[in-house]
């Protein structure tokens, strides 16, 4: 009887465990499916934005503050 509810306990974690994995790298896959990476035209600096959002044309476009960054999407 001990024997078997070892044997049974020890599949109910298994499951857990893989089931725990599987969530967490769906988790990571969606979420970085939702990011993308903008470049600016100018200078080539590189920003990471999630969502349907895209970054701000910020002052300050290859440390010149008179001049905005021009960002294009690149993935």
């Amino acid at each position: 009887m001990l024997k078997q509810n070892k044997k049974t306990i020890a599949s109910v974690l298994l499951i857990v465990f893989t089931l725990a994995t599987t969530i967490f790298v769906f988790k990571d896959n969606i979420a970085e499916a939702a990011t993308h990476v903008w470049q600016c035209v100018n200078c080539g600096k590189q920003m990471s934005v999630g969502g349907n959002g895209h970054p701000t044309s910020s002052l300050g476009c290859g440390g010149d503050y008179n001049k905005r960054h021009v960002w294009q999407m690149i993935r």
